[in-house]
């Protein structure tokens, strides 16, 4: 078993570590912490290192009271707008919530002005019905100017394991031409730097190759 690193004397968000103490039934380390708000907390350093581990508790309690005040400031809670932003809060700040290894688990926060509900929901308006807050870019933060309400579909498209050809995801590209999703993707894998319209696709009933869909030139710059 490799030798554990010495935290004492770190800090950690709002923890500074004091002093190892027994491991876990895992043999994970557990250290003593001091919390900014005066508490005493125990945590592995595995949860210290990673970030999973920020704090006594203190800070879901202050975001839970941001929450609670919020709500009585305007009424809100319960409505689709307000469930969003309190899943987004959650799920960036919470290592219990459910898909935190996506978000806050990966480095992505929520902006300083979006802790606030009511400065998100002047930012971004009321949720409107059948859509989901989305970030435009899927690896940046919760702030004005990356998110929008987006429809099930862009929401599908817009996910960090799509395919892109200058820009167009190839589920659209697909529509586009008329080109299976399957028959891009392969010419894709095969010939990376190949338009994957370029080349004709058979007719299976036939035989014969149909009129080739090629990309407009712009598009055929770069793949």
């Amino acid at each position: 078993m490799s030798k554990a690193v010495e935290l004492a004397g770190r800090k950690f968000s709002r923890l500074t570590v004091v002093e190892r103490v027994c491991s876990t039934h895992e043999g994970r380390v557990q250290w003593r912490c001091v919390c900014e708000c005066g508490a005493s907390s125990i945590a592995t350093g595995k949860n210290l290192q990673s970030g999973n581990t920020k704090s006594c508790g203190c800070l879901q309690r202050e975001a839970r009271s941001k929450a609670t005040q919020a709500n009585v400031k305007h009424g809100m809670c319960g409505t689709p707008t307000y469930r969003t932003w309190a899943s987004m809060l959650e799920r960036c700040n919470s290592p219990k919530a459910r898909g935190y290894e996506n978000y806050g688990g990966r480095g992505i926060h929520v902006c300083e002005r979006w802790k606030e509900f009511d400065a998100f929901r002047t930012d971004m308006g009321d949720r409107p019905c059948g859509r989901t807050l989305d970030r435009i870019d899927v690896n940046g933060n919760y702030e004005p100017g990356n998110c929008r309400w987006a429809t099930a579909k862009q929401q599908s498209r817009n996910t960090r394991v799509n395919r892109y050809v200058n820009g167009v995801t190839l589920a659209e590209l697909s529509e586009s031409t008329g080109i299976g999703y399957t028959t891009l993707r392969a010419r894709l894998e095969k010939r990376p730097g190949e338009d994957p319209t370029a080349r004709p696709v058979r007719n299976k009933s036939s035989g014969n190759a149909a009129n080739p869909v090629r990309l407009p030139a712009k598009q055929r710059e770069l793949i």
